[in-house]
């Protein structure tokens, strides 16, 4: 990181609020909620027998945690200065495109589930890919938690 980069990103830790850093586990923790809900169902659908009706109930769950994690996220970002913003913009488009993955793999996931007899190893690798880019939507949010202080 170059040195002006550094003193702006230590001028920004000092313009943190309380209410930035709420948010901002806040929405850390439901994303932990939202990746271990997706690796749950992951390993139901690779269950012996699938049980569609309890992995659209599962699924419908999933779908209004990543809902309620994203509602949190956008408060955290509109609660940011533009200088704040403008420090983590990449970081932030990341995240768009990530959450749009998951939303495109949700989407999959309601297809096959429409099915009379849905493909148990495609929920599960879907589910488990909504896992992994949870993982990756989260180190990105942690990135931002750091690059802005409110992770301490």
């Amino acid at each position: 990181m170059d040195q002006d980069r550094v003193r702006q990103r230590d001028r920004l830790h000092t313009m943190v609020t309380d209410q930035q850093r709420t948010q901002y586990r806040t929405c850390d923790q439901l994303a932990d909620r939202v990746r271990t809900r997706a690796r749950d169902m992951s390993r139901t659908a690779a269950g012996k027998q699938l049980n569609a009706e309890a992995m659209r109930q599962d699924r419908n769950q999933l779908q209004e945690q990543i809902r309620t994690m994203d509602q949190e996220h956008q408060r955290m970002m509109e609660g940011l200065s533009s200088d704040q913003r403008g420090f983590v913009q990449n970081r932030s488009r990341t995240m768009e495109q990530i959450q749009s993955r998951i939303n495109t793999r949700l989407q999959e996931m309601d297809q096959e589930l429409a099915k009379d007899n849905p493909d148990q190893k495609r929920l599960s690798n879907l589910a488990r890919e909504v896992e992994r880019d949870m993982n990756r939507w989260r180190n990105e949010h942690r990135q931002v938690g750091d690059d802005l202080g409110l992770s301490s």
